[in-house]
């Protein structure tokens, strides 16, 4: 896509003027707070009319993104809601010059064309006496306590020796949360994928609210997955739309085109009993040579209109049946992705329910021998928690604490 010259200088102008500016401290995302955005996150930019201009976008350290045609934007501390509608009043209505078909066009951008949404987040890292320290995927509700159990769990340390066992039972219980964890996840996936093959509005919660986890945690995982649902069912709207508006345009091509074809067709009938009008008066020598030939031209000149009519007729018709396809093609793509996207993640549920039964039986074995095994002595762990937007030399925190993007968590015994 070639932007116009003149629009370019525009923008360029007017963001050297009036860039926006947003400066405000990230916070914690949970089920009650809009999450703003944070260094190191990677934002999905998506124009369904201009696929070329679609991005990921990483939040670099001065807190920026870097978008097509615009430039780069202050977006920390901004929540994505914010940083959508100020990107819809900046892009939009700029025309581009572009490739349809193999013919020629301005595309407009308009502002329901435009979505954004945050396709990850800055991850949160763990350090000291856990198996693998490092750093992890945040998850929104993510506590300390599932952060050390997605890093590994603690660094397994022998209470007694002997009976073959080290297990610590405060691991394996940090374990199953994680994975119940995980199991919602995928289970608010399979929710959503449902829904919107059945073209509903919501998901059926109920598989996730029967998982043993915090209501709130639920409460947050259901309504993230009918988030999810409606911006997705947004996308898919805006781009059948577009398709739709699309193949409406090249039916009203094919109508104005057939009047155009009927028209010249018309014309061409009426010069032809004319020059048969003119060649009887030339052959009974009433009218000249010249005059005959004029009309011959005439009659020539319409004939190539009325077949150029009559082939704009046949190509705007081939497009409308491409632009018709290309509409129920779309819908079938979408659903097919869906079905196939459903079945990957069914299996990977069963996988996770079987993970949970494993770790529950483990479980059910170390509270059994509990006093023998796991007795007062085993040493108590302190967490530091350190916070980009905090003082730097970290507080202590419980196992309960939240955590949000960008954490450092350092674990000792």
């Amino acid at each position: 896509m070639r932007l116009i010259p003149f629009v370019l200088r525009f923008l360029v102008l007017a963001l050297c003027i009036c860039g926006p500016a947003f400066a405000q401290s990230p916070a914690v995302p949970d089920a009650t707070q809009a999450y703003q955005v944070s260094i190191g996150d990677v934002l999905q930019l998506r124009i369904v009319s201009v696929p070329a201009l679609d991005r990921k976008l990483t939040v670099q350290s001065d807190g920026t993104i870097t978008l097509p045609l615009l430039g780069r934007q202050q977006v920390a501390g901004q929540t994505i809601e914010a940083i959508e509608a100020q990107i819809k009043t900046e892009i939009p209505n700029v025309v581009y010059r572009g490739q349809d078909a193999g013919r020629e066009q301005l595309i407009i951008i308009r502002p329901e064309e435009v979505s954004l949404e945050i396709s990850a987040f800055m991850p949160v890292y763990v350090d000291g006496v856990v198996d693998a320290p490092g750093k992890i995927d945040f998850q929104i509700g993510m506590t300390v306590r599932k952060a050390i159990a997605a890093a590994g769990g603690m660094r397994r340390q022998p209470v007694l020796s002997g009976n073959d066992t080290d297990l610590d039972l405060t691991d394996i219980r940090g374990r199953i949360e994680a994975k119940y964890i995980d199991l919602a996840s995928l289970m608010s996936e399979v929710a959503q994928t449902e829904a919107f093959l059945n073209d509903a509005t919501t998901i059926d919660s109920t598989g996730i609210e029967a998982l043993p986890l915090d209501a709130d945690v639920t409460k947050t995982f259901v309504a993230t997955a009918n988030a999810r649902l409606a911006a997705y069912q947004k996308q898919v709207g805006i781009e059948l739309d577009y398709l739709g508006r699309a193949s409406k345009q090249t039916e009203n091509r094919v109508f104005s085109t057939l009047r155009r074809e009927e028209n010249a067709m018309a014309e061409m009938d009426l010069e032809r009993q004319e020059t048969q009008r003119i060649e009887d008066l030339y052959s009974r020598n009433l009218i000249s040579a010249a005059r005959l030939t004029e009309a011959r031209r005439t009659m020539l000149s319409v004939g190539t209109r009325a077949f150029d009519a009559a082939d704009r007729v046949a190509t705007a018709q081939n497009e409308q049946t491409d632009k018709a396809r290309q509409l129920d093609l779309t819908k079938q793509e979408k659903r097919v992705d869906a079905y196939v996207r459903l079945d990957a993640l069914q299996a990977k549920v069963q996988v996770a329910r079987a993970e949970v039964l494993a770790l529950e039986d483990k479980r059910g074995v170390l509270e059994s021998r509990q006093s023998g095994l796991y007795g007062s002595d085993q040493p108590e762990i302190s967490v530091t928690l350190f916070r980009p937007t905090e003082d730097a030399k970290g507080r202590t925190v419980s196992l309960d604490e939240l955590v949000a993007p960008g954490d450092l968590i350092a674990i000792a015994r």
